[in-house]
């Protein structure tokens, strides 16, 4: 007895303590299932807030169908007014504009969707409502894309429609303005015939009236003349009848020096009445006016003419590669906007090339002979398809008096992003429109094969060196960098002087890798490949490295000359590096 009291007490305690326990347990579990029961009201009034913004966004997508509605009916519109060429360019920039803003609402409501199923995925309660939100949101966002497709296909559909009228237009126009041109040459042609005989028939009249006053002023000589011979001849008599008496043996020959003196004074009168009766020696020679720029007959080809004026010249008197290079950009340019018109910025306004512009990336001019100061050039060019990314320009020179075949030049050229400097590749609906002005078959000014050689590298260190060059405001064009034809003018800079006096420029070939701008300082380095202090009308090679702040990006380019002086060909080379990042 006195043994099972203890162990009674001590179960009562042990039971005690267990009942302890459990009252916490239940208190502990009580106080999770309030905070369950929390969380899960916080989870439900999220789950209504998250409702209302897909109610939001119902909403949204509601106005956006109206939105479509409404540009549909736009379209429509835009359909009965294709005859207002200028006005359906407008309003398709507006409707490309509005496409865009589309295209950046959806792309912001797409992202705040999944800002929302991210923060539905992270709460551990409400689940099976988040799942059914998330459902009900990549519904409404599949039908918002069904719609959004719709309406982008649509768009794109009245778009193409449109560009194929613009398209059309446009070859209704080149049409009109080639049979314009035709007409205007052959007007010009008549205006010039009749202003040449206008101007000889004045010309005639002026030598006219000026031989009448000279015949007049002779015919007024010879009176005087005439007056002065009897004056002196009545002198004469007298002095022979006053010798007769003194010296009658004198008389024969007073009177033959009389008669030679006559003689002699009606030969010398002659004389002076013929030469101021005679036509002056003068030559003359018309300054023909530049042609106005024009097409050929199937409009594939642009022709502009040029004169060579002063500040192009050298020192021999006629224009240098730099003047070519840049007559070649000009007529470029003005091809294109010839074709597609000017817009605001200066360019082209070529349909597609929404921020896209045309950079060179070579460039290779081949000349036979150097038009003289005062010459009028004649430059045709045409364009091709170059490969996948590219394009090729080619340029054919000529002296548009005589006809002289003067040179070709050919350029390769590829699409960049004016805003971020990045390639682009050309669209495709703007090349088949390029394509459909361009010649066929493609022509090409330079063989192909002389255009695929390979520059040869820079071996360090450099023999020749020529004093920094600092990129110029001066120099900068209009895609905002520094103009091709500076690289060329800096890297002519590294030549010789017995060499720059002793060879003529015959070709050149330049690879453009980047850009540079106002304010980059350019180091000139160059190295000859052949004997340059020979002066015997050998081949003269130079191969020269134009560097920018220390960079490794290169650019080359190679350059041929014949010989000045001396016998034979020559060839001079030079090949330029410049380093520029894109």
């Amino acid at each position: 007895m006195d043994g099972a009291g203890p162990q009674e007490t001590g179960l009562q305690q042990q039971q005690q303590q267990d009942a302890m326990v459990w009252q916490v347990l239940v208190q502990e579990a009580q106080q999770e299932i309030g905070n369950l029961r929390a969380e899960l009201y916080s989870t439900r009034r999220i789950a209504e807030e998250r409702r209302q913004a897909l109610d939001a966004m119902t909403a949204a997508r509601d106005q956006l169908a109206a939105v479509a509605h409404q540009l549909e009916g736009q379209a429509q519109h835009m359909h009965q007014q294709l005859l207002a060429l200028p006005q359906l360019q407008q309003e398709l920039q507006a409707l490309q504009e509005l496409n865009q803003r589309l295209q950046k609402d959806n792309q912001l409501q797409l992202q705040a969707r999944r800002i929302l199923e991210s923060e539905l995925a992270d709460e551990r309660t409400g689940r099976s409502a988040a799942e059914e939100s998330r459902a009900k949101a990549e519904a409404d966002r599949g039908r918002l894309a069904l719609l959004r497709d719709d309406l982008s296909a649509q768009l794109r559909e009245q778009v193409e429609l449109l560009m194929r009228k613009v398209i059309a237009l446009k070859k209704s126009r080149d049409k009109l303005l080639a049979q314009m041109d035709r007409q205007s040459v052959e007007l010009e042609q008549m205006s010039l015939d009749s202003q040449a005989l206008a101007a000889a028939a004045t010309q005639a009249r002026a030598e006219g009236d000026q031989w009448r006053s000279q015949a007049q002023d002779a015919l007024l000589t010879i009176s005087q003349l005439q007056e002065m011979l009897a004056e002196g001849a009545s002198w004469e008599a007298s002095a022979a009848a006053a010798a007769a008496a003194d010296a009658p043996n004198g008389t024969d020959q007073g009177s033959s020096q009389q008669a030679a003196g006559l003689q002699d004074s009606s030969s010398v009168a002659a004389a002076a009445a013929e030469a101021s009766v005679a036509p002056p020696a003068v030559a003359h020679r018309v300054l023909l006016a530049p042609k106005d720029a024009r097409f050929n007959e199937d409009c594939t080809v642009f022709i502009e003419e040029f004169r060579i004026r002063g500040n192009e010249a050298g020192p021999d008197q006629r224009a240098n590669i730099i003047t070519i290079a840049n007559l070649l950009q000009e007529v470029g340019g003005n091809h294109g906007v010839a074709m597609w018109g000017r817009a605001n910025s200066g360019f082209a306004a070529m349909p597609g090339m929404d921020h896209l512009i045309f950079v060179a990336t070579r460039m290779q001019i081949r000349m036979e002979a150097y038009p003289k100061w005062g010459d009028l050039v004649r430059l045709e060019t045409y364009f091709a398809e170059d490969g996948r990314l590219t394009t090729r320009r080619d340029w054919r020179i000529s002296n548009a008096d005589t006809g002289e075949y003067l040179g070709a030049a050919t350029s390769t050229w590829v699409t960049i992003n004016a805003e971020s400097r990045r390639l682009a590749k050309i669209p495709e609906a703007v090349k088949q429109r390029f394509l459909q002005l361009a010649p066929s078959p493609p022509r090409c000014a330079i063989p192909t094969s002389d255009t695929r050689r390979k520059l040869p590298e820079f071996v360090w260190p450099p023999q020749l060196t020529a004093p920094s060059q600092l990129g110029r405001r001066s120099d900068m064009d209009p895609n905002g960098h520094i103009n091709n034809v500076a690289y060329l003018a800096w890297a002519m800079e590294v030549i010789p002087d017995h060499v720059y006096q002793q060879y003529q420029l015959s070709e050149v070939e330049m690879d453009f890798k980047a850009e540079c701008t106002a304010g980059d300082q350019i180091e000139c380095f160059g190295m000859p490949l052949t004997d340059c202090a020979s002066s015997n009308g050998s081949t003269q090679q130079f191969l020269h490295l134009l560097r920018k702040g220390g960079s490794n990006t290169e650019v080359r380019a190679r350059v041929h000359a014949c010989s000045r002086v001396g016998s034979g060909a020559a060839v001079f080379v030079l090949l330029c590096v410049m380093p520029l990042v894109l």
